[in-house]
């Protein structure tokens, strides 16, 4: 869908008309998100990797005979199970990269000029406002018959059968 923007020369002088390709209203947020993921996953390195059972160092022997031991039957000491084994499912290097749809895909070309940047606030006289912090509730002193334990006798006895 493209849509003519009227556009205004220097001082109001001159001008024109743009074409800007833009997206039906409800269809932008799924354009504006697919850009965003493809531009995430593209930016993927994806080197993230792990050693299968068949790519860890030796465990080419049978660690013990198949019967008699009163083990576990165990044919290599490079199993997921064992310490010093492989990594079952774990991550191997992938292309994460993924495209958009050409037609969809932002192009290149004239771009309307940025909305003018607001105005900064004035300056306020003096030093600048320190923010405040909540002023801390005093609590009253505790018990003194908590704080040297007499309250608690009575409680443990209580619970006594």
């Amino acid at each position: 869908m493209a849509a003519e923007v009227a556009v205004g020369g220097a001082g109001g002088a001159g001008g024109g008309a743009l074409r800007v390709r833009a997206a039906p209203a409800e269809t932008a947020r799924g354009v504006v998100h697919r850009a965003v993921v493809t531009a995430q996953r593209n930016a993927r390195r994806g080197t993230a990797a792990t050693k299968t059972r068949s790519d860890v160092r030796g465990g080419g022997k049978k660690p013990y005979a198949q019967k008699g031991t009163g083990n576990a039957r165990r044919g290599s000491s490079r199993s997921p199970l064992v310490v010093g084994g492989g990594v079952v499912f774990g991550p191997q290097p992938r292309d994460w990269s993924i495209k958009m749809n050409q037609k969809v895909r932002p192009r290149p070309g004239p771009r309307l000029p940025a909305p003018p940047a607001p105005a900064p606030a004035p300056p306020r006289a003096g030093r600048r406002p320190v923010p405040t912090r909540p002023p801390v509730p005093i609590l009253p002193p505790p018990d003194p018959a908590l704080r040297e334990g007499r309250a608690t006798r009575g409680l443990c006895e209580r619970f006594r059968d």
